[in-house]
């Protein structure tokens, strides 16, 4: 399995897609996470669709399209990366247990905030899952797939059918 990540670029890269997330994160630091949401989304789309995403990250010159499907592909698998990676990573593992850290002008969040905010990524992971299965809907690999009949034959296919009835 092949990440559609460059260990060159990141950090930067990481950054602008989440666009909340302002440290630097380094690729060997949230790897095994980056290998679970790659893992999950190749499950959920199968391996044929996620080809689309390789080839394109291997490709020299890609068009604008190809980078707009980078991007739906790369976007759910950095949230769900994240939203694995930030529970360990809100504390320092130290030689003297686990402490909190709390830099000079910051404050720890309470847990009510945490709690919320892990609420609010997974609900905005499954958001960009829907996003990505609009941005592909025309692709033939797509629409041939098992994954797809599979998907289609469930009675809540999105977000906002499942929001018609559970609020």
């Amino acid at each position: 399995m092949k990440l559609i990540f460059k260990n060159e670029s990141f950090s930067d890269d990481f950054r602008d897609l989440l666009g909340f997330v302002d440290a630097d994160i380094k690729l060997i630091h949230i790897k095994s996470e980056l290998i679970t949401a790659t893992k999950e989304l190749i499950d959920i789309v199968g391996k044929d669709t996620f080809q689309l995403a390789i080839d394109v990250f291997e490709s020299e010159s890609p068009n604008n399209e190809d980078l707009d499907l980078l991007y739906f592909f790369r976007y759910p698998i950095a949230l769900n990366a994240y939203r694995y990676f930030a529970p360990s990573n809100d504390l320092s593992h130290s030689k003297n247990g686990r402490m909190m850290r709390v830099e000079e002008n910051e404050k720890a969040a309470f847990q009510w905030m945490i709690d919320q905010n892990n609420k609010v990524l997974e609900r905005k992971y499954y958001r960009s899952l829907n996003d990505l299965f609009d941005f592909i809907s025309d692709k033939s690999t797509w629409k041939e797939s098992d994954h797809y009949k599979k998907l289609n034959q469930n009675i809540v296919k999105s977000v906002s059918d499942f929001n018609n009835y559970f609020v």
